[in-house]
């Protein structure tokens, strides 16, 4: 079976693409809140993870790390993030991710602002 790994922090944000995926594909989901457990799972599962989805600022990975570790790993990655950073797109661009995904959750707190 086809697996995607999704290296989330956000409880919230895990589980809307959790969702979103079971209802389109078939295929089994990896969940890593953290770099490490990131790469446990990547070497548990050494070339069966088809993609990535990964959050770009992680506690134990605040700089990225975990793109590059999936991109030298040979797994497609698509990074998803907060805040729209054109020049820091750019750069993943460049690295060969396939996407720079801006994603905004907002809470009743916020649209409270």
């Amino acid at each position: 079976m086809n697996k995607i790994l999704i290296v989330e922090d956000s409880p919230i944000a895990a589980k809307i693409l959790l969702h979103i995926i079971k209802q389109e594909l078939d295929v089994e989901i990896l969940l890593a809140d953290s770099f490490e457990l990131a790469r446990q799972l990547c070497e548990q599962h050494k070339g069966q993870i088809f993609a990535a989805l990964v959050d770009l600022t992680l506690p134990d990975a605040p700089d990225g790390e975990v793109v590059d570790y999936t991109l030298e790993d040979n797994i497609p990655t698509i990074v998803l993030t907060g805040s729209m950073d054109d020049k820091r797109r750019d750069s993943l661009l460049s690295k060969g991710i396939v996407d720079y995904v801006t994603c905004l959750l907002y809470t009743s707190d916020a649209a409270d602002d």
